[in-house]
């Protein structure tokens, strides 16, 4: 049998001036005009696991979980993609964020009104509720001082949260001079310590590259008397040291302003201090908490102290 001919296509060469002329003007897709920024992260609304204690702030969410604001709404900047200029101005050059962290101010430089924010999980969400039986109201007492505390806190709430909430505030109202961050203790389990310490990290350069002039402070995590996803007690509790280590030398060595507020007058022994769950704090407790973050405040507007108490 003979071999059947293949149809083959005639060189270019030997292309009519038909072919030639039809395959000339075949479009090509254009690739210029393809965007490709990523679409704008959008804030996570509020709900009714969140508490926002403050006389001039509100958090987003259902009307049980707001509080009225007060004549500084007018105050209200632009809304703005906080999300996009947080992850570009830290994409834009590594050294930039090293750059940025020696503007920050002292507390003790400011002798205004001071916006000091407190975020974290359910202990700033329980320690705000109990602040209304407190002689000294939501500002601690600190009012004569020029503070003026926001308390954001979110049940069940874990590290990745924190700049979504940062963002979906600054939205909205001016930026603080102060940000107290009480956040970490529900990633473990769920992570590994290593990771969790990174992640904290890069979060806080971001926030140094986003807000200049913003003081950060980091409120160790606290011990409990029982941790509910962990198969080893004792390991979970040495994890939850070594990121309270490796946290408070970030805040020392790598900020020039980090501050940092231990609280070595809670431990797991003392049941008064817990609740029944051995995780949450008893009224007692966020009494002990509530006056860490009072004195921690009062000493770093009065000295240089960096870590409080010494």
């Amino acid at each position: 049998m003979k071999p059947q001919k293949r149809n083959r296509q005639p060189p270019n060469s030997l292309r009519s001036g038909a072919e030639k002329k039809a395959t000339s003007k075949r479009k090509r897709p254009n690739v210029s005009n393809v965007h490709s920024d990523p679409e704008r992260p959008m804030a996570p609304r509020g709900n009714q696991n969140i508490i926002a204690a403050g006389s001039h702030v509100a958090i987003p969410g259902p009307s049980s979980s707001r509080v009225l604001m007060s004549s500084t709404e007018s105050l209200r900047p632009e809304s703005h993609d906080v999300a996009t200029t947080i992850h570009r101005r830290a994409a834009d050059n590594d050294s930039s964020i090293v750059s940025q962290v020696g503007m920050v101010p002292s507390i003790q430089d400011s002798h205004e009104s001071r916006q000091v924010w407190v975020m974290g999980s359910s202990i700033v969400y329980w320690a705000a509720r109990s602040i209304k039986r407190r002689p000294g109201g939501q500002n601690l007492g600190l009012q004569s001082k020029g503070y003026n505390f926001h308390w954001y806190g979110q049940r069940g709430m874990k590290w990745k949260k924190l700049l979504p909430s940062v963002e979906e505030n600054l939205r909205c109202y001016p930026p603080p001079q102060i940000l107290i961050i009480h956040l970490g203790s529900n990633d473990f389990g769920l992570i590994k310590g290593k990771e969790l310490i990174e992640q904290i990290r890069l979060d806080i350069m971001r926030l140094h590259v986003l807000l200049p002039n913003l003081s950060l402070v980091w409120s160790e995590i606290l011990p409990r008397r029982y941790w509910h996803l962990a198969e080893n007690q004792v390991a979970i509790n040495s994890t939850r040291k070594r990121v309270n280590a490796a946290v408070c030398k970030i805040f020392k060595e790598e900020l020039n302003h980090g501050l940092v507020i231990c609280h070595p007058n809670i431990k797991a022994q003392e049941r008064d201090l817990f609740r029944h769950d051995g995780v949450h704090l008893s009224d007692v407790g966020n009494d002990v908490f509530l006056n860490n973050v009072q004195g921690a405040l009062e000493s770093f507007a009065s000295s240089d102290r960096r870590v409080f108490p010494n």
